[in-house]
């Protein structure tokens, strides 16, 4: 619960809280990156910055294995117009894991909206 309200303040101060977030990323426990995934996600979606898009899809290798980290990922690629992302969201889209196939249907559908606003 506090991370989360950690995370929700982190949202609240956008861009300048990018950098600090994708420290997370690689040095923060298994609970905080899953929270800075979040954060990086809903900022980059609607600050329309894609600078650490490459760090997403960075770590959806590293934990490939990893159900829940792998849907946290998916739904963070929403944010992120380009057409590996997209490669990406349409491979999972056929998965078996139910959450990850419906989760990457609804981020290429985000993708989608957001290209014809």
């Amino acid at each position: 619960m506090p991370r989360d309200i950690i995370a929700r303040t982190m949202c609240n101060i956008g861009k300048p809280a990018l950098k600090s977030l994708r420290k997370c990323l690689y040095h923060g426990e298994y609970i905080e990156i899953l929270e800075a995934i979040d954060a990086i996600g809903y900022i980059s979606y609607y600050e329309n910055d894609f600078t650490y898009k490459y760090d997403i899809v960075e770590l959806l290798n590293k934990y490939k294995n990893d159900d829940l980290m792998i849907w946290k990922l998916l739904r963070a690629f929403q944010s992120f117009k380009c057409n590996k992302v997209q490669d990406i969201l349409k491979k999972y889209s056929m998965s078996n894991v139910k959450q990850h196939r419906w989760e990457a249907i609804r981020s290429l559908k985000q993708i989608d909206r957001r290209v014809i606003q």
